[in-house]
């Protein structure tokens, strides 16, 4: 790996546990404790050898399992969940440093791709306002570790040098004893959708302080059609978090929402645990 074009930095990250999620005692007990490192890239791409030419700053931190203590065969599909999650499904099965590498040496082949728009741009007499400095950041935040289930989430913003920068969040949780994702139906009985939905338009509804479901739409929300389990969840020791996207629910303004569902709000479409 070349040091003089990014600079990784290692970090031993240690365990990190949240304490015994609600919805842990729906898989097998943690099959082996987890390490995590750390590779950090801060790297400014001009887009010209002119130094007042324009220049994305990109800025990684990806976090991911470097061990797997007791089930080590596990590790690599641990880890493409991860690498999938921050860079794309394209640079699955490689190692986490081959993933960065590559995505780094993309990254920055693209970015360098529009020197010839910038260019033609300049050349025409436009307006080089827009052609302003960007900045890409992408990280892991979030790594919980509970019975069984490992959790995190993959922050990715942008700005490109308008008026609103974007920020986009996902959350994953992975099975420890198969590796795989979990999802929606494999916590929730069939036709958890519809109930599932009141809970979350009830939670709004109390977060806001409101008492009916039209009331969501005069204080911004979209339509309550919109308002429905998305399969972006955490699952903590708060219950199950789910994650709604800027504009996806609700305009800009009112940015990222996130609605904390406890245990008991669907105890009652759970999966039975025994």
């Amino acid at each position: 790996m070349k040091s003089h074009t990014y600079t990784f930095n290692l970090i031993l990250m240690g365990f990190l546990f949240w304490e015994i999620s609600p919805f842990a005692n729906l898989f097998a007990q943690t099959p082996g404790k987890l390490a995590f490192d750390s590779l950090v890239v801060q790297e400014q791409i001009p887009l010209l050898k002119d130094s007042l030419s324009p220049a994305n700053m990109l800025s990684i931190h990806f976090v991911f399992p470097s061990q797997m203590y007791g089930n080590i065969h596990l590790l690599g599909k641990i880890q493409d969940e991860f690498i999938k999650g921050l860079f794309g499904k394209e640079y699955t099965n490689l190692s986490p440093y081959e993933a960065l590498e590559k995505f780094y040496q993309k990254y920055k082949e693209d970015y360098l791709a529009t020197a010839a728009d910038y260019n033609k741009a300049k050349a025409e007499g436009l307006d080089m306002e827009s052609w302003g400095n960007t900045i890409q950041i992408m990280r892991i935040n979030t790594i919980g570790i509970h019975e069984g289930i490992l959790s995190f989430c993959v922050s990715i913003e942008n700005s490109m040098g308008g008026i609103h920068d974007s920020r986009h969040i996902n959350y994953y949780n992975i099975n420890l004893t198969t590796g795989k994702l979990i999802c929606e139906s494999d916590i929730f009985k069939p036709g958890y959708e519809n109930k599932l939905t009141d809970v979350i338009i009830n939670r709004l509804l109390e977060d806001n302080k409101l008492s009916k479901p039209k009331q969501l739409i005069e204080k911004g929300y979209f339509n309550l059609r919109r308002l429905k389990p998305n399969k972006n969840f955490l699952i903590s020791k708060d219950g199950i978090v789910y994650a709604f996207n800027e504009t996806e629910i609700a305009p800009y303004s009112m940015g990222l929402l996130k609605v904390v569902i406890p245990e008991d709000r669907v105890s009652n479409i759970m999966k039975d645990t025994k």
